[in-house]
């Protein structure tokens, strides 16, 4: 069985079950027009090779990331004031295994998943594939935030491109938000320790959110962060209180903030019932982040977890 790395790009054609069953032939004719003239004539000029054509999808292999996105890119802008097609388009690395009949690999099926998420008309890429990427070209790329993926064990970071839209003002970088160090008392040992645990889970649950950078300020040093997230544990006998801030980055300003309260006897169902009171209320707040991030966007331009934080 033969191995190598390359630089897979998959894409698919949106709404075409919908397509197949309003006119079958039309559907057919769309993509025969990518096959013919869009896709795949742009990606072979790119030095892209066609690995599987799946009906209404495509895998791609390249030889660099940077040849990868070119492709991407024109084909996205070059589709963009189609009236009928347009493509969600994933990218990624990965080493494939090839036997006389099929490829395999963890990769590939990544690339799957990152798919999944791909705007339509626009690009999704791993963090992998972005760090190899020429600085003019990774620049194009906002930060999508982390997200759990059908099958993929940890969080993964992901990286979007959307053509520019005329009238449309761009609504920046992803905010972020730096949680600090929870202060504690009383001051010992037992205390610090818990003040520590819950400052650590709450970092990794709000990791797996979308829409948002999550940073941690134990240090003190993040600097520019759009919120700044405080927490403050008290415990005494059978009770335990965990206060927590979310403030405007530069401002000092409150915007929101929750009182939680447990038995701190059994240390651990404390902390894990403290951490699922307040991940739930952030990620109400984080939402709605995400939401004003493409409010500007009509529905069918926005991918499955966006409209999910449109909603809520």
């Amino acid at each position: 069985m033969q191995s190598w790395t390359t630089y897979l790009m998959m894409a698919d054609l949106v709404d075409y079950t919908r397509s197949m069953e309003a006119d079958q032939d039309h559907a057919i004719g769309l993509i025969q027009e990518l096959r013919n003239c869009r896709l795949e004539p742009v990606a072979a000029r790119h030095q892209g090779q066609v690995m599987k054509r799946m009906g209404d999808g495509w895998i791609f292999g390249f030889p660099d990331a940077k040849t990868l996105i070119t492709s991407a890119i024109e084909i996205q802008q070059d589709l963009a004031n189609h009236s009928e097609i347009r493509l969600r388009i994933s990218g990624h690395t990965g080493e494939l295994l090839e036997d006389e009949s099929d490829f395999y690999g963890a990769g590939v099926n990544l690339t799957q998943r990152i798919l999944t998420q791909a705007p339509p008309g626009g690009l999704t890429i791993s963090e992998e594939l972005l760090r190899k990427l020429p600085p003019d070209q990774s620049n194009e790329f906002h930060d999508a935030g982390a997200f759990r993926l059908k099958g993929i064990a940890l969080p993964v970071t992901l990286f979007q491109w959307r053509p520019s839209e005329a009238g449309v003002v761009e609504s920046g970088e992803l905010p972020s938000i730096a949680v600090e160090a929870f202060a504690f008392a009383p001051d010992d040992s037992e205390t610090r320790g818990t003040a520590d645990d819950l400052h650590e889970q709450l970092i990794t649950r709000l990791s797996r959110l979308t829409g948002i950078r999550v940073l941690d300020d134990s240090t003190g040093q993040v600097r520019q962060a759009t919120y700044l997230l405080r927490g403050r544990l008290r415990t005494a006998g059978p009770r335990g209180r965990l206060s927590v801030s979310l403030m405007l980055g530069g401002e000092n300003r409150t915007v929101w903030s929750q009182i939680y309260e447990g038995d701190p006897s059994d240390i651990f169902a404390f902390c894990d019932e403290l951490i699922e009171r307040v991940d739930v209320d952030l990620r109400l707040q984080i939402n709605a982040f995400d939401g004003n991030r493409v409010a500007h966007l009509p529905e069918d331009r926005l991918s499955l977890s966006e409209l999910r934080s449109r909603a809520a």
